[in-house]
């Protein structure tokens, strides 16, 4: 007796198992979210951020990038987009040069300049407030910059530190300063308060051959020789630092400096643009063309793009945007590998694979189905959990 096949579902999720990449004993994808819709821009001769959870985009001009000017772009535009490359707000750009811009955690825009103003702008473009570091860096100059979901905090050319952690009612804060330097910093990081022992914020700052620890009452060398480190980057948990060295590795400790996790030869002396973490597992670098993801123990795996492309890293993810599309690169639950995965006989993947034959009515499905009865209820839990995993509705 044939079975009668159900409604049809679109099954080619499936498949898409095939295209996971997998490093070491983690499995990664990359899914298309949808097309942007903010037209024909040059992310590689702009200033992006974007926001956490799929917020907003601020986009901006790079003046020490050379772009063709056309006589509706004489003046910059600070652009503000939704995540889909929607245009929420365009605001002219009458102020100074832009070092560094960022998103708060209520979703206010925060831009720093090279004369250590702060211009704090709405969603909407609205400015809501400017304030100034100070006057070392109205006189020497911001040398970095790094800006957090509570505040921003500068370097100045003179080696004068200081942070705003309120930004509703900001107050700078002095950090000691910098003395004896052998070299200008080459790059800085910081560890947020929530993610420190004093609950206070702490600054990392690549000196020479080593890094500097900077908390409110000390400067302390880590005694590290594998710099000048170009690149460094504090993962979402606060535990991990990767760095990227002179000679082209990714070398990743962690924050307390007491175990060295891993090295990777990226073959590249030149840095990239970007260095991000994608959760807690994985680096994600971006030179021109090329996108690489390193694994825990060494494994990667290499993406490359015809387009500039800009990296938005989550708490679990990275966001990937170009001018054409939105992507999500990430790393697949368990709960999905379990069921989905190639080969898996896990209750959940046989159930799955009963619905594939039911549907395609071959009498194999009540079969499959009776193998798995005693252990119906963890099949169908195991396919509930995968599907608050997946982002297509036909695929959950």
């Amino acid at each position: 007796m044939s079975i009668a096949p159900s409604s049809s579902v679109d099954l080619s999720y499936r498949t898409a198992a095939s295209s996971w990449n997998k490093l070491f004993d983690r499995y990664y994808r990359k899914v298309e979210l949808y097309s942007m819709r903010w037209g024909a821009i040059d992310l590689g001769k702009m200033i992006v951020s974007a926001a956490q959870f799929a917020g907003p985009i601020a986009v901006l001009r790079d003046d020490k990038k050379m772009s063709l000017v056309t006589a509706g772009s004489l003046r910059p535009a600070l652009n503000i987009y939704g995540c889909s490359g929607i245009l929420l707000a365009s605001v002219p750009w009458k102020s100074g040069r832009l070092i560094e811009m960022g998103w708060s955690d209520d979703e206010t825009l925060i831009c720093v300049l090279d004369d250590g103003t702060v211009q704090i702008y709405s969603v909407q473009g609205r400015l809501l407030q400017t304030f100034s570091m100070g006057p070392e860096f109205r006189e020497e100059r911001v040398l970095h910059c790094c800006i957090w979901g509570g505040g921003v905090v500068c370097l100045s050319r003179g080696f004068c530190l200081a942070y705003v952690d309120n930004l509703e009612e900001p107050t700078v804060r002095k950090m000691p300063k910098l003395t004896d330097l052998p070299s200008n910093p080459t790059s800085m990081a910081i560890i947020e308060p929530q993610f420190t022992q004093s609950k206070a914020l702490e600054v990392l700052i690549a000196v020479d051959k080593t890094i500097l620890l900077v908390d409110m009452t000390s400067v302390q060398d880590q005694k590290l020789t594998a710099g000048p480190l170009r690149k460094m980057s504090v993962c979402p948990n606060g535990k991990m630092l990767a760095c990227f060295t002179h000679d082209g590795f990714v070398w990743v400790i962690t924050t307390d400096f007491s175990k060295n996790l891993s090295e990777f030869p990226t073959k590249s002396l030149v840095p990239p643009h970007q260095m991000v973490w994608c959760g807690t597992d994985s680096v994600v670098l971006y030179w021109d063309q090329l996108v690489l993801m390193v694994g825990p123990y060494g494994d990667w795996v290499k993406y490359p793009y015809d387009e500039p492309v800009f990296l938005a890293p989550e708490a679990d993810a990275v966001r990937i945007y170009s001018t054409s599309s939105a992507e999500l690169l990430c790393r697949v639950s368990d709960a999905a590998v379990d069921v989905l995965k190639v080969g898996s006989c896990t209750a959940g993947a046989l159930l799955l694979d009963a619905r594939e034959l039911l549907d395609q009515g071959d009498v194999k499905a009540d079969e499959t189905l009776r193998s798995i009865r005693d252990s119906l209820p963890e099949a169908v839990a195991a396919c509930t959990e995968a599907a608050t995993h997946e982002i297509d509705p036909a695929a959950q």
